[in-house]
């Protein structure tokens, strides 16, 4: 199935990156999907990065929201990752309270919240086993975590700078 919004897994944990608008047909996939590789694959976090979107609105709000709940009720945490300055103001005046969600300014900081390991990997060189563990490509910090998230899912970052 070809997926409209990429779900990358890294270890223990699930990467969601919105580069578009969200529908209610893209909304109603994300939910179906992120619960669905949440349960088979037993992650215990969930990263959405959303600085590939232009507005983040109440409805995309509800959504992350949404998808926070779903892997809580699962058992995983849920991060916000890419939110810029305006985007957070205007959920702050609408009054959009983002519950149960932890938030951090990029990609690098969302790892970095789970103390630089996954599944007792180092985030920087991998497994201790030698192999390469998330699609043989080992994630290095130095590079723009954004970029090597949408290169696993075959995509281009669209409005980042990278």
């Amino acid at each position: 199935m070809n997926r409209r919004v990429p779900i990358i897994k890294l270890y223990r944990t699930l990467i969601v990156s919105i580069q578009t608008e969200v529908d209610d047909d893209l909304a109603e996939e994300l939910k179906d999907e992120v619960a669905h590789e949440a349960r088979i694959q037993d992650v215990d976090a969930l990263i959405v990065e959303v600085s590939g979107i232009d507005v983040f609105d109440s409805y995309i709000a509800k959504t992350v929201r949404d998808l926070a709940q779903i892997c809580q009720l699962l058992g995983a945490r849920t991060v916000l990752v890419g939110l810029d300055p305006g985007m957070a103001i205007t959920l702050t005046e609408m009054g959009m309270e983002m519950t149960g969600i932890e938030t951090a300014l990029n990609l690098e900081q969302a790892l970095e919240l789970f103390g630089g390991t996954f599944g007792g990997r180092d985030a920087v060189s991998g497994p201790d086993d030698g192999s390469h563990g998330a699609a043989s490509s080992t994630v290095t910090l130095e590079e723009d975590p954004l970029t090597w998230v949408l290169s696993q899912a075959g995509r281009k970052p669209q409005g980042h700078a990278g």
